[in-house]
């Protein structure tokens, strides 16, 4: 059968194209290849593409045209984050002996800025779009790295899933043009994230994730409609889950990032213990966490994988080791294998 070739041009989205499409043409298995191992040529064509993959399109729009407002070498790249917390977490990252030698990034090389930029809607790609929060400031964590070593910073926006999404990027480009945005003085760098360091001025580390960021009728809405959906067999009101208690963020890397520092810091550093197949930055997340991961592979009804995880959770205990917690994916992305819920929650 003969095959239909596409017009698209490489780098490009599925037609039709739009500045916030997550798909891209990458034809040929060599051209996959090249992008799995970070080719720069290949890399500067794409256009579209996942956005967690890296800071691309209407994105890359925005870092390019802040770069020379915040006073950085030539030899420096740049990603933007919302959440004072990154600072602390790329120098960790980036200094981590799970990096790669060539990946490592010394501290004094990370380079960090504070600004806020004020929020135009509606978006310009999107002009029937919600008006209210129009003007709105919006706080930004910059993060400039060595290129040459770019991969040592890149990868906290592509495992922890939380820089800015291309929509707040669109939103935030016309402030830029017009002159509006506020640079802070303070200028940091990874060596004032280190056991001893400086940390941030007074005044500038505080806030949560997105401080400034619009939350509209269709947020609530979507979060009012994930709670009436998460019925359980207890559904008493002291228990039942309320818009409230729902957590909306740009990726699926952010919310188990998020979820995995939180469990974290309420139940420590033990093992995080992983049941079936789990997406690949996941596997980085947990396998690099200060306790470590355990992983059972199998998790089909034949595996006898709840046993054998309750013998291991009991030779755990026996060795006074905690576990922090269990993650399965359900059903498990790719091969939609499901463990047994039940049977879990009873061990």
């Amino acid at each position: 059968m003969p095959i239909k070739q596409i017009t698209t041009e490489l780098g490009h989205s599925v037609p039709p194209e739009a500045p916030h499409n997550i798909t891209f043409h990458i034809p040929g298995w060599e051209t996959a290849r090249n992008l799995r191992r970070g080719d720069p040529e290949l890399l500067g064509k794409l256009v579209s593409i996942y956005p967690r993959f890296g800071p691309w399109g209407e994105v890359r729009k925005l870092t390019a045209a802040l770069h020379p407002l915040l006073d950085l070498p030539d030899t420096h790249g740049l990603i933007l984050f919302t959440h004072p917390d990154t600072f602390p977490s790329t120098t960790l990252y980036s200094t981590s002996p799970h990096r790669p030698p060539d990946h490592l990034i010394p501290p004094r090389d990370l380079l960090f800025r504070i600004l806020d930029i004020p929020l135009t809607l509606p978006l310009a790609t999107e002009p029937a779009g919600d008006t209210a929060f129009h003007d709105t400031l919006v706080r930004l964590y910059a993060v400039a790295y060595p290129t040459a070593r770019g991969p040592g910073a890149v990868g906290v926006w592509q495992t922890y899933g939380t820089g800015v999404s291309s929509r707040l990027a669109t939103g935030l480009m016309p402030g830029v043009e017009q002159g509006r945005v506020r640079v802070h003085g303070w200028r940091g760098t990874g060596e004032d994230f280190l056991e001893g360091g400086g940390g941030f001025p007074d005044g500038l580390g505080g806030g949560e994730e997105g401080g400034g960021l619009p939350v509209g009728e269709g947020h609530v809405a979507l979060r009012r409609r994930i709670a009436e959906l998460n019925v359980g067999e207890d559904t008493t009101k002291e228990n039942k889950v309320t818009e409230g208690d729902v957590w909306l963020y740009p990726t699926g890397m952010a919310a188990i990032y998020r979820l995995h520092r939180a469990l974290i810091a309420v139940r420590g550093p033990g093992k995080v213990v992983v049941l079936g197949s789990v997406f690949h930055n996941s596997w980085h997340l947990f396998l690099e966490s200060e306790g470590g991961m355990k992983h059972f592979g199998r998790c089909d009804r034949d595996s006898g994988v709840i046993e054998a995880l309750g013998e291991w959770l009991e030779g755990e205990r026996l060795a006074g080791r905690g576990v922090a917690y269990v993650f399965v994916e359900f059903p498990s992305n790719p091969i939609l294998v499901s463990v047994d819920l039940k049977r879990l929650r009873e061990v």
